[in-house]
């Protein structure tokens, strides 16, 4: 038996649910696998149901959420399934909040209201254009196209549709025994920015005649390609985590309103932006039905708002937003005096990057940099810093740059800081 709207539709009026969220994703998908020169295409298509409920009790109000295939399945069984959730669940009570207008943000690659073949085939050029223009051999790679129409509806009254593509590339490539790995994610093939990813990569091969860069006290210029780590936030996920609303409610995250540090160049301001034109994180409404909004993470140096779905809202006493989604940071002042005599190393990857989030505290290690006056590449060297203060008070560029989940500044300068 299909599982459709309309059977559960009559399985929630009989249960008398008062609060729910039931949200469809139909999907195409088209991928390619490229191995030793040998190519495998796969298509599928399918529908994900995800149900929302939430049980009042006289012991508070508990939340269950059921994913699963729509093509099968009897509505009561997977309702019941997710009222029991909710039982299990159940906390303090909390009052959903009221409706609010869902955004409006466009999140469809035009290109793909034609052929997901024409699209996919489209990137597999890009990419073999410029690995070939940089002198790399593709070793593997998986490239993914796909076009989803999700349909949302809540007992708040709404039912909307929207549809939206994304696009994702993972590859390996080499050159003589050197391997590289390039990683991109967006909702437009442009945006991919295949050709600038894939020169990324080969200047990261480039390391074995690198000097090490331990001991050294260097500041470190990432550009968007070390910026982001491969990651959707990348070094921006510690500004990212102070949106936490688990950690805001449990007393374990910086006050609102706290000063990160007190920088002598630009203050830094970063919003999340769930509207954003094809970010990869956007949407018109969140999972559990709430509208997304635009809203202030930092806002000069300071702590802003926490992201909150409708739970987390009621429990903040705020505004639903949506949660933290893509990131917008003002451009800054650029050169610096600051920089006048330290050894400026340009990164061109880090090789990881790990974060506490409720310390804000993250470590990494250089991949690969190069020192700015000399053209020395050097390699190595870990770091360990408090790095939503060090980011609150960094050197950023005068410009902005899109990649995916960000839009902000083209390069920013941590430090100065001592290479261990």
């Amino acid at each position: 038996m299909r599982l459709d709207w309309s059977a559960l539709g009559t399985a929630i009026a009989a249960r008398k649910l008062a609060d729910w969220v039931l949200t469809s994703r139909r999907r195409q998908r088209l991928t390619l696998h490229l191995l030793a020169g040998r190519e495998r295409w796969r298509a599928d298509e399918g529908e994900t149901l995800r149900v929302l409920v939430r049980r009042d009790l006289a012991a508070g109000r508990g939340t269950g959420v059921v994913e699963v295939h729509a093509q099968t399945g009897d509505a009561g069984t997977v309702l019941d399934h997710a009222v029991a959730l909710a039982e299990a669940s159940v906390g303090p009570p909390w009052t959903t909040p009221p409706a609010a207008a869902p955004a409006r943000v466009a999140l469809l690659d035009e290109a793909l209201v034609g052929s997901l073949e024409d699209a996919l085939a489209g990137l597999r050029r890009a990419l073999a254009d410029a690995s070939a223009a940089v002198g790399l051999e593709l070793a593997d790679a998986t490239l993914r196209v796909a076009r989803e129409e999700i349909t949302l509806r809540s007992a708040l009254g709404f039912q909307l549709s929207w549809s939206q593509s994304s696009y994702e590339l993972v590859a390996e490539l080499k050159r003589d025994l050197a391997v590289t790995t390039v990683r991109r994610r967006a909702r437009r093939l442009a945006e991919l920015e295949v050709a600038s990813a894939v020169q990324a990569a080969a200047r990261a091969v480039g390391r074995a005649e690198a000097r090490s860069a331990v001991g050294r006290s260097v500041v470190l210029e990432l550009g968007v390609e070390a910026m982001l780590v491969d990651d959707a936030h990348g070094i921006w996920a510690a500004i990212a985590a102070l949106g936490d609303p688990g950690a805001v409610a449990r007393g374990l995250a910086r006050a609102r309103g706290a000063e990160l540090a007190r920088p002598t160049d630009a203050p830094l301001t970063v919003w999340s932006d769930g509207t954003l034109p094809y970010g990869t994180l956007s949407a018109p409404l969140g999972d559990e039905g709430e509208a997304v909004r635009r809203f202030p993470l930092v806002v000069d140096g300071r702590v802003g708002e926490a992201g909150a779905g409708a739970e987390d809202a009621a429990r903040l006493g705020v505004a639903p937003n949506g949660g933290v989604r893509n990131l917008v940071v003002n451009a800054g002042a650029g050169d610096s005096a600051r920089d006048r005599g330290a050894q400026l190393l340009e990164v061109v990857r880090l090789r990881w990057l790990t974060l506490d989030a409720l310390r804000g505290t993250a470590e990494g290690e250089l991949l690969l940099a190069h020192d700015r006056d000399t053209r020395a590449p050097l390699r190595g060297g870990t770091f360990v810093v408090d790095l939503a203060a060090v980011l609150a008070d960094a050197r950023r560029a005068p410009d902005q740059v899109r990649r995916g989940a960000y839009l902000g500044p083209s390069w920013v300068r941590l430090g100065p800081l001592t290479l261990r």
